[in-house]
């Protein structure tokens, strides 16, 4: 069965974007590689889900380290961004969920 947030989720165009390596901590970045808002490049803070009404909701905390041709200021206060942003770590959370059984009897995670 396929998840509500999953079915929601695929119906939404993402741009492209990449992972890159912190120079100085071990922090991932990731950039934006195409769209509105190419070259903007971000790092995720702390990620937590809440429930609202019964429904998950992502929350997270989020640094711009380079906002390319778009005003810092602006770009915090703009809203498609932030909700890209919360479709990129979706679609990154979907991609590294660890495969599960139904087995109580065994573990596994890894």
């Amino acid at each position: 069965m396929v998840a509500l947030w999953e079915r929601m989720f695929r119906k939404k165009k993402l741009p492209k974007y990449r992972f890159q390596n912190s120079p100085v901590d071990d922090v991932t970045w990731v950039q934006i590689t195409d769209g509105r808002y190419s070259s903007v490049v971000f790092s995720y803070g702390t990620v937590r889900f809440s429930w609202e009404l019964d429904i998950p909701k992502l929350q997270f905390s989020y640094n711009i380290l380079h906002s390319g041709n778009h005003d810092p200021d602006l770009l915090k206060n703009d809203q498609e961004f932030v909700t890209m942003m919360g479709d990129i770590l979706t679609e990154i959370i979907i991609a590294n969920e660890p495969i599960r059984t139904n087995n109580p009897q065994e573990s596994d995670l890894q």
